[in-house]
């Protein structure tokens, strides 16, 4: 998993967000997610599995993204 796969992935299903989790896991959705805040890089700092350079989340962490679906 990659931030771009996911992206490309939740696009494709015309998803607003794609979210990753753990490094690996990509959520996608179309409404703001409840109990959005921002929390500390600190806690969003597994690496992607298909990239070690990019960060794809955390434990019970989302990094969140939009794709280029807009509401």
């Amino acid at each position: 998993m990659t931030i771009l796969n996911c992206i490309v992935f939740c696009s494709s299903r015309h998803h607003v967000f794609a979210g990753l989790e753990n490094g690996e896991d990509c959520y996608c959705g179309n409404d703001t997610p409840k109990n959005l805040e921002a929390v500390s890089p600190d806690n969003c700092n597994v690496k992607c599995t298909g990239n070690s350079s990019e960060s794809c989340g955390g434990s019970s962490h989302f990094d969140l993204w939009w794709t280029t679906i807009r509401e």
